[in-house]
């Protein structure tokens, strides 16, 4: 953003250089276009050093918060009246794509608490033995993916209040419905001599949990 800033300084003295076809090595040929090219290549490195993170969901976080940046820029400059919407257009649509992609990584999550086990009035059947092994697995799952992304996910910042406040609202809506059906569910059901083993959460200390991400902390 530094390099735009520079060239918007130099507006005046670049603009009649580029319309008169100086620079063999530059295909713009107008100031707004220049402007356009150096957004496109920026949106290209920022996916290119995406690609380091080994986790998605942290390359997910890098990509939003850089492009929220840029949009951000972008906005308060005026490029966009300078070199077309279609540019701020690209970075709105990559919001919301890294949007979808944070909530698809904790898919693994949500598939732990997926149960159709039968419940009858006032309460679930005796369990089977493998029904037993199943619900444990299932919350031991699930510990061990949340504890994960605990461990990752308060390590990282997203800066902006309103962007991690949408992203953690748009996470919770899934999560927490979900796993309070499940906690709910087996909280009383004799599914394990130990229950307090595997069920490490409630709802309040799970959204608790949820409200240290992206603060910095450290895990």
């Amino acid at each position: 953003m530094n390099t735009l800033k520079r060239l918007l300084d130099h507006r005046a003295f670049l603009e009649p250089m580029l319309q008169d076809g100086w620079g063999s090595g530059l295909t713009a040929k107008s100031f707004a276009s220049l402007i356009e090219s150096v957004l496109e290549s920026l949106f290209a490195n920022l996916d290119l050093k995406s690609k380091g993170y080994k986790r998605s969901a942290l390359a997910t976080i890098f990509l939003l918060n850089n492009y929220h940046f840029v949009l951000k820029q972008c906005r308060q400059l005026g490029l966009g009246a300078l070199a077309g919407t279609a540019v701020e257009e690209k970075y709105e649509k990559a919001i919301v794509r890294q949007k979808e992609l944070y909530r698809e990584s904790w898919q693994s999550c949500f598939d732990c608490l997926l149960d159709t086990t039968h419940v009858q009035t006032g309460g679930v059947k005796a369990l089977t033995k493998p029904q037993r092994e199943t619900i444990k697995e299932k919350f031991k799952n699930f510990n061990a993916e949340f504890d994960a992304n605990y461990t990752y996910q308060t390590a990282c910042t997203i800066p902006d209040a309103e962007v991690r406040s949408g992203v953690l609202a748009d996470l919770k809506a899934v999560l927490l419905p979900l796993y309070a059906r499940f906690q709910e569910k087996y909280r009383q059901v004799e599914f394990s001599k130990n229950p307090s083993k595997y069920i490490k959460y409630d709802r309040v200390t799970l959204e608790a949990a949820l409200d240290m991400f992206f603060l910095g902390a450290v895990a």
